[in-house]
């Protein structure tokens, strides 16, 4: 895979604040050009969104050949299973997007072992909450990976502090993003970073911040392929959403929307799943935590499913149809 970014840096020194390890820009790397970073538009043409069940076919990759493939883990627990989607381009180019929480990592190894993934060309952490970072304590044991990325947001938390020191141990390469900066998976796939805002790399984050403030902070990834357009949105609140909407208006408008925070009360305003119009759209919970989120999804026109009905997610797309493969009938 063939990543390019705006701002290349090195994880160099780790600097111990009141319980945290943090990170800080290293110098000032030279700006590259994005390979294949040109604006891609989707287009609005009718396509086939096919929905089946088939318990098997999340660990079949004979569905995947000439397809991008997006999978959404669902780990069974009584805690928040959090988020971890691994996305595999056509040519084989893959990226992790989050590794859940921390109990889930031997099991998001052994699911990536199922899948014969023994090499990760780049993660993703979208923030640095547990739900979201804690899987990768197993992961960055277990696989091999290329690269990090992740916002210049830090957390005062003891796992944060381990997973910086994982990476520092690993001498994996760190790149920090925001908004204008791109992951280009391959010629044909490429990721938008659409938040946070710019800017957010060169000031002082503190340490310390409220759930809110890290959600808001945290990564937003737009993807590419063919006709098609699917949208991650992490955890970000109302808030973020406003600004996103503010920013970026009809060019919002995605095919798949992962529904933000988990389809939590917090999020999916109205004004922004109306900018958004998605087709798709998953929840990455163990549960629908808001009925009044999931029927304003349904109210327009969007099917929806949920990892904790659901179970493992499989959706394949050519480039211009999408197939939704769940492992339940719901």
């Amino acid at each position: 895979m063939k990543v390019r970014h705006m701002k290349k840096v090195q994880l160099t020194r780790i600097i111990t604040g009141i319980c945290i390890t943090v990170f800080f820009l290293a110098g000032c790397g030279q700006r590259e050009p994005f390979f294949g970073a040109a604006p891609v538009q989707a287009n609005d043409a009718d396509f086939t969104l096919q929905s089946i069940v088939d318990e098997k076919a999340f660990l079949d990759r004979s569905r995947d050949e000439g397809k991008l493939s997006i999978r959404y883990f669902h780990f069974s627990d009584q805690e928040k299973g959090g988020d971890s989607i691994y996305i595999e381009a056509p040519d084989g180019s893959n990226l992790l997007i989050d590794a859940g929480y921390e109990k889930a990592g031997k099991a998001l190894v052994q699911s990536l072992s199922d899948l014969g993934v023994d090499h990760l060309d780049a993660v993703v952490a979208t923030h640095p909450h547990h739900d979201h970072i804690g899987g990768f304590i197993s992961l960055l044991d277990a696989k091999h990976v290329g690269r990090v990325y992740m916002p210049k947001v830090a957390n005062d938390t003891i796992l944060f502090e381990q997973f910086v020191e994982k990476i520092k141990e690993k001498a994996i390469p760190v790149s920090f993003l925001e908004r204008g900066d791109v992951i280009a998976m391959n010629t044909d796939v490429q990721l938008d970073v659409l938040g946070p805002p710019k800017g957010t790399g060169t000031k002082n984050i503190p340490t310390s911040m409220s759930t809110s403030a890290i959600n808001n902070l945290c990564l937003v990834l737009k993807l590419h392929y063919g006709e098609r357009t699917f949208l991650f949105t992490c955890d970000v609140y109302k808030r973020a959403e406003f600004e996103l909407t503010e920013a970026f208006g009809s060019s919002l408008k995605a095919d798949m929307l992962h529904a933000p925070h988990h389809g939590n009360h917090t999020s999916s305003s109205i004004p922004f799943i109306q900018a958004v119009r998605p087709k798709l759209t998953i929840f990455s919970s163990h549960e629908v935590y808001s009925k009044t989120v999931y029927e304003n999804y349904r109210k327009s026109g969007s099917r929806i499913a949920v990892t904790g009905i659901d179970g493992n997610i499989l959706i394949l797309c050519d480039g211009n149809s999408i197939q939704l493969v769940t492992q339940r009938v719901t």
